[in-house]
């Protein structure tokens, strides 16, 4: 086990980057909020939708600047001390789009509950290929939903369609 984990390393660890977004959408924007903020690299502005109650919907995609296979996503919520606040947005599912009309699931935003910690990794295990990273949350009829964060990072490897033709 030890010799796979070092022939990974040695292998792919390095390949790793912190792939750029170029846009971003949601379903709904409060208060000039945009998805813009949550990939401008500044951790004190925020990104942020309306609530809504009653079972419905609510997404955001931000599309990478290049078609890439992405290994893992750092997300830094918002209302990390307000408790209720923090409810609104943990569990959010989170995908990469391979093309029109199909997704794959990476995995779900976990608020982090330790004291001093900012940031949820997710990691897409396998990798996947993709341009869109989307960020979706539907809560119970009774529970509050928002998407609100401060900032999003994805890493991976930028790829080319060639790469994908041999590769997989």
């Amino acid at each position: 086990m030890f010799f796979v984990l070092f022939l990974f390393l040695a292998c792919c660890a390095g390949d790793q980057q912190k792939l750029e977004f170029k846009s971003g959408e949601m379903s709904s924007v409060r208060n000039n909020l945009a998805p813009a903020f949550a990939f401008d690299g500044n951790l004190t502005t925020l990104t942020h939708s309306k609530c809504n109650k009653g079972g419905i919907e609510i997404w955001m995609r931000l599309t990478l600047s290049e078609l890439a296979e992405v290994t893992k996503l750092t997300v830094w919520p918002t209302h990390l001390n307000e408790h209720i606040n923090k409810l609104r947005f943990d569990g959010t599912k989170v995908y990469v789009r391979v093309q029109e009309g199909e997704e794959r699931y990476c995995g779900a935003v976990i608020i982090p509950s330790e004291s001093g910690q900012t940031s949820s990794d997710i990691i897409c295990e396998p990798p996947i290929i993709g341009n869109e990273v989307v960020f979706r949350l539907q809560k119970t009829a009774e529970e509050m939903a928002c998407i609100h964060l401060f900032e999003v990072e994805a890493y991976g490897s930028e790829i080319s369609s060639s790469e994908i033709n041999s590769k997989y």
